[in-house]
């Protein structure tokens, strides 16, 4: 019962009783020991239902299968037999295991029995033809418990101090830490999330069944009531101190990240202008740099139509000099040979030609002095631009600077703010825990008043 009232008591073995279930309507009692006979005892009254005296060597194992149809025994000396269990009929005869029958365990639907012995095996065991149906080794020196779970896993530990997940099926999931000595049972929790295991000095292990680890160790030999009153006694006012220290440290740990966050809002408020301003003068320089470029641009163009008009004067001054020379002569020759009509006509082509070389060097000259003109304010604007660009510079770097700094004391104050904050959480995780340790110790002590 909940309150520890005994509900019955069976039995009246002359030797120690090694193994006993109690079926699943809670109506029969199986035990056995030395005696090598198994006895049913009714719960209702403690009455001997019946009898069995088929082993041959100390019974070691007993369990009724869970639709309370049938009970499975195994012995000392690898016998290994299921019966009927409202009758003790024989209803098969299990024969494989080479040594000491060690633990039984039966598959929910209580179609398979799981067996271990000391040969270090488990084996499956089907009940339409009582034939194996599987069989592997799975604790070096000797298997000592196995245990289905409701999902058809299946735990085993022995004397390797080891405990082992198998799938249903036999395959290898999990291992779990060693224990401090021979292993002797392991078992799922009803939900099946941990696994429960002790072994021959008293320990109890407890793990997550999902990632194997540790959650907890207890002790099958707990102390007197009177000693653990008379330890809380004296643990109280020391947890107490702790918590208090605890809060003392966390008050300032929360002072600490308020005042850190403060100081990265304000970082993070003050990073805004320098990031406008350093956008601003970033975009005025971009603009006064693609204007140099457009001066530079410019003053090649203007250049190089220097060069061009140069080129050109200089071919229209050959030009002229040479046709005015030409018409010169034919002039001559004309002067000379006035009453020659076809001469004096080609002196006069002559002389129109000079005319047009001379004003074709006149424009050339002055397309020259355009471009020269045009160069020289090319070569203005571009200077301008540079300086432009030059005035520009120095603002653009010294706002890039100025928020450079700014973000990196930013940055620091928002770690500084984030390291407060894993102090704080810490803190708040071991006051709540200081706190739930001064509790449960007022609460011993009041139950114990």
């Amino acid at each position: 019962m909940a309150d520890g009232r005994v509900l019955t008591e069976v039995g009246d073995e002359h030797d120690a009783v090694l193994a006993a279930d109690i079926s699943a309507d809670q109506t029969q009692i199986a035990l056995g020991g030395p005696g090598k006979v198994i006895r049913v005892y009714a719960t209702a009254d403690g009455q001997l239902l019946r009898e069995i005296k088929k082993h041959t060597d100390w019974i070691t194992a007993i369990e009724f299968s869970p639709d309370g149809v049938l009970l499975a025994t195994g012995d000392r000396s690898s016998g290994l037999w299921v019966w009927e269990a409202q009758t003790g009929r024989e209803f098969f005869g299990l024969r494989g295991h080479t040594l000491n029958i060690t633990g039984l365990s039966w598959r929910d639907d209580a179609n398979v029995l799981a067996s271990c012995s000391e040969d270090t095996s488990v084996r499956l065991w089907e009940m339409e033809n009582g034939k194996q149906i599987k069989a592997w080794g799975t604790q070096p020196g000797g298997a000592l418990s196995v245990r289905f779970g409701h999902d058809n896993r299946i735990l085993t530990t022995g004397r390797d101090a080891k405990t082992r997940l198998w799938s249903g099926d036999g395959v290898g999931q999990r291992e779990f830490e060693n224990l401090t000595d021979v292993a002797t049972h392991a078992a799922f929790t009803h939900d099946g999330t941990r696994v429960i295991a002790g072994d021959m000095r008293g320990l109890l292990r407890v793990w997550t069944t999902a990632d194997g680890k540790r959650v907890d160790d207890l002790s099958t030999n707990p102390p007197s009531a009177a000693d653990r009153l008379l330890a809380a006694k004296k643990a109280l006012p020391e947890a107490e101190k702790v918590l208090l220290d605890k809060e003392a440290g966390l008050a300032k740990a929360t002072t600490a990240f308020d005042a850190a966050k403060a100081a990265a809002t304000k970082a993070e408020q003050e990073i805004a202008p320098l990031r406008q301003t350093a956008a601003d003068t970033a975009n005025i320089a971009k603009v006064v740099a693609g204007a140099v470029a457009d001066a530079q641009t410019a003053a090649d163009r203007a250049t190089g139509a220097v060069a061009s008009a140069q080129v050109s004067v200089q071919a229209r001054e050959v030009k002229a000099t040479v046709f005015a020379e030409a018409a010169a002569k034919m002039k001559d020759a004309v002067a000379k040979a006035a009453a020659n009509p076809e001469l004096k006509q080609a002196a006069d082509q002559a002389q129109q030609l000079a005319a047009q070389a001379a004003a074709e060097r006149d424009a050339a000259r002055k397309s020259l002095t355009d471009a020269t003109a045009a160069s020289k304010t090319a070569t203005d604007h571009l200077a301008a631009a540079k300086k432009a660009a030059a005035d520009t510079a120095g603002p653009a770097d010294v706002a890039a600077k100025a928020l450079a700094a700014k973000q990196q004391a930013a940055k620091a104050a928002t770690d500084a703010a984030a390291k407060a904050k894993v102090d704080t959480d810490r803190l708040t995780a071991e006051v709540a825990a200081a706190r739930a340790a001064v509790e449960k110790l007022k609460v011993r002590l009041a139950a114990a008043k």
